[in-house]
């Protein structure tokens, strides 16, 4: 993947660099705690080392090929897009998977988000992917609004219950 992909209004993504790695952990905390229940995010504190772990071992590599892209223009980083290929859970199909994507509080409002999925179809396009998938929270309801604008729709459905 080459170094710098220009957007529209003055936007670019560029491939992350381990400095970057900080930045993007905090916008993907963020969206994770945007999509859970509020009694979940009240003890996130017992949980959120996991999930650091967690995605920093796919920031190393592991898992499947994946590549991090900082969404920035001439003042600052503005967001985050990180993208996987890997197996399909169903048909083992190699797919296109929008790991994590974030823009900054002071950035939205401005298409951003859509924007990097757009260029994100492009590029699994090109990739000879015919899927792309991504996961929501039913919570983050404004994410939900974008994908589903962009046409994406429920392909499985995760189900869970407290174990009493």
């Amino acid at each position: 993947m080459s170094e710098t992909h220009p957007l529209e209004n003055g936007y670019r993504l560029r491939a992350a660099n381990p400095g970057d790695f900080p930045f993007a952990l905090d916008g993907m905390e963020e969206s994770v705690l945007a999509s859970v229940s509020e009694e979940e995010a009240r003890r996130s504190e017992d949980w959120m080392d996991f999930f650091r772990g967690l995605v920093s071992v796919h920031f190393e590599g592991a898992g499947m090929r994946n590549f991090l892209l900082i969404l920035e223009n001439e003042e600052d980083s503005a967001g985050m897009l990180w993208l996987g290929v890997g197996a399909d859970q169903f048909t083992g199909e190699d797919c296109g998977y929008v790991l994590g994507i974030q823009v900054e509080p002071a950035h939205r409002g401005r298409g951003l988000g859509g924007m990097m999925l757009r260029w994100a179809e492009g590029w699994f396009q090109e990739e000879g992917l015919k899927y792309m998938s991504i996961n929501v929270s039913p919570r983050n309801v404004h994410a939900k609004e974008l994908y589903e604008s962009l046409g994406f729709q429920a392909h499985s459905v995760v189900m869970r219950r407290e174990i009493r």
